[in-house]
């Protein structure tokens, strides 16, 4: 209680919710202190708040400056947006594209495809395009069951032995 009541107390401090703009900060904490609580117990309040006073800026990347986006924003905005490699779906094209280092959050109810989508887009571009893709799917579990699907998707044939087709051996090189 002491310690929230301190923090409550010290508005220059940024630990738990910094500014904007600013990176967070980490204490470095005396010798034999793993953590603030530590320094309250061994040292006091007024060394604690030194402590968090004197705290220094965390290193994050990939932070930055809004004001170094101008040239990029004005360009986009004179030259428009550029487009990235295409989907596969000519009808999707026109409206979404794909750029290496871009997120795209995938997002829908349970059961409307959002896993088959994403199966079927890295599909095309592995095809068109070369792209190399990691997948984390627990709920395409057991892993033969989504390598099953990938491979249908990849053939456009269903991975049926009733359906006539027999698959020996497929290499591709991820």
């Amino acid at each position: 209680m002491i310690f929230w009541e301190l923090l409550r107390s010290s508005p220059k401090l940024d630990l738990v919710s910094p500014k904007i703009g600013r990176p967070p900060r980490y204490p470095g904490y005396p010798a034999g202190c793993k953590d603030c609580n530590d320094v309250l117990k061994q040292y006091g309040q007024a060394e604690l708040k030194a402590v968090l006073e004197n705290a220094k800026p965390f290193p994050v990347e990939g932070i930055v400056n809004p004001s170094s986006l101008t040239d990029i924003v004005l360009h986009e905005y004179s030259q428009g947006v550029q487009g990235g490699e295409k989907t596969g779906w000519a009808n999707r094209d026109e409206y979404y594209t794909v750029r290496p280092g871009e997120l795209t959050i995938v997002t829908g109810v349970p059961g409307s495809g959002k896993s088959n989508f994403v199966d079927a887009l890295a599909v095309n571009l592995i095809k068109s395009h070369m792209w190399r893709f990691g997948f984390f799917s627990p709920e395409n579990w057991p892993l033969q069951r989504h390598a099953q699907t990938l491979i249908e998707k990849f053939l456009a044939q269903v991975f049926d032995s009733d359906a006539g087709l027999i698959v020996v051996s497929i290499s591709y090189d991820f």
